[in-house]
């Protein structure tokens, strides 16, 4: 995910699952490589055998599985998984984020944001909350809000490391194009490790319509950027 070699890393996650078929940890990670690499069907299919596989169901692994099925397009899937870990545990910030987007997606619009807004108020510093939360403020035309939270995160760039796919997650939503794509080259020099969901990212979709955007994709090593997630929902936009 750092180096971009997309070939040794199935090799690797090959090896891994001979070794060890049951890790659940090791389907976490390789249903996210999946996704990076656009095999979304491929990675529904192992965030499941990840989840047949727990003995004994962990909210931080169902969240990431939540996750991972909701940016690959399994938004029903992705909900009632998200629904299970908030029962286990009302308070953990990732259950509220991903369902905040899913509802949103969904046109449940305040149900949405007050998720959005919970995740927030329980992960203050999460750069990645903050960005998803402007996003759909943005998103519903609430645009004063979301620049509050981008010159929020510009302050907390000041004071520690913030990734730039962050702010470009927000510019996408305020359809500020040149800036989003200006983020994106800073998480390229970066090697910003969330620059890696390119192609799956759903606040990224109003980019991929931009040639910057494919030779983007192509520097990745992901191909010319056309991948598109048939999302189940009506998106935002």
């Amino acid at each position: 995910m750092y180096d971009w070699d997309w070939k040794l890393a199935d090799e690797f996650f090959e090896k891994a699952l001979t070794l060890n078929p049951e890790s659940v940890e090791v389907h976490c990670w390789y249903a996210s490589h999946l996704i990076c690499t656009g095999r979304f069907s491929e990675a529904i299919e192992v965030a499941r055998t990840a989840q047949s596989l727990q003995h004994d169901p962990s909210v931080v692994v169902l969240s990431h599985l939540g996750k991972v099925m909701y940016v690959a397009g399994d938004l029903d899937h992705a909900f009632d998984l998200l629904q299970l870990t908030l029962q286990m545990n009302p308070n953990f910030y990732l259950t509220h984020w991903y369902l905040g987007m899913i509802l949103l997606d969904r046109g449940n619009v305040d149900v949405g944001l007050d998720h959005l807004r919970k995740a927030a108020e329980l992960a203050p510093e999460s750069s990645g909350v903050i960005a998803s939360l402007a996003y759909a403020l943005a998103m519903l035309g609430q645009r004063q809000e979301s620049l509050r939270h981008l010159r929020a995160m510009e302050r907390m760039r000041e004071e520690r490391y913030v990734p730039a796919s962050d702010f470009a997650t927000i510019h996408s939503g305020l359809g500020d194009l040149d800036s989003a794509f200006a983020a994106l080259e800073r998480a390229f020099l970066e090697k910003c490790i969330h620059l890696t969901w390119l192609h799956a990212w759903p606040p990224y979709q109003h980019l991929r319509c931009d040639s910057r955007f494919a030779e983007l994709s192509h520097r990745l090593g992901l191909g010319g950027g056309n991948g598109q997630v048939a999302r189940s929902a009506t998106s935002l936009s």
